[in-house]
């Protein structure tokens, strides 16, 4: 499978900083990551209508444990109605064998799935606030380890273009100005 610039996928703490500053309302993203938060917001918000951001197998599974009930129940409520599952969903022998090659690299399982599961379904950037993970396997993979931040400024959106999505009508971000460019 080909990737292409748009074959975005979250990472699961990606996915509850994005949960987290849409659901900001009215007041934008706080500490900790606001900076992350808000890019979060905004690729979602000019990326275009035909992408979507995707969830690999191993992100789902991590956010389907989260053991507080509300929390995994909001979780879940996003991922359902504004992500979308790679498809077709990754060979696990072929992740389990690219997950074994990237041991050295000081990994944890995890990280290292979700790496494998991106790689087989020809995920362009992974986004993710994990640090260590994009300073371990950045080099290692042909996917884009990168900060929603950094894949922000790298869109080179000129301020004042239009949104290409906008909030429904009855959400409170409709209302609010802080995620505008």
């Amino acid at each position: 499978m080909g990737s292409d610039r748009w074959m975005l996928a979250l990472d699961a703490n990606a996915l509850t900083y994005w949960a987290e500053a849409m659901s900001a309302a009215p007041a934008p993203p706080s500490e900790p990551l606001a900076e992350e938060k808000l890019a979060l917001v905004r690729i979602f918000f000019w990326m275009p209508a035909e992408a979507s951001f995707k969830l690999v197998p191993t992100v789902k599974a991590e956010y389907e444990a989260i053991s507080d009930r509300t929390k995994r129940e909001a979780h879940i409520g996003w991922a359902l109605r504004q992500v979308s599952e790679v498809r077709p969903e990754p060979d696990k022998t072929l992740v389990a064998e690219r997950a074994e090659e990237l041991i050295p690299f000081r990994a944890g399982l995890s990280d290292r799935k979700i790496i494998a599961e991106c790689e087989q379904a020809g995920i362009s950037a992974l986004l993710t606030c994990d640090g260590k993970l994009i300073d371990r396997l950045r080099m290692e993979t042909r996917v884009w380890l990168v900060r929603p931040s950094e894949f922000w400024d790298r869109l080179r959106i000129v301020r004042g273009t239009p949104a290409v999505r906008l909030p429904a009508d009855d959400n409170p971000l409709r209302f609010c100005s802080w995620w505008h460019w």
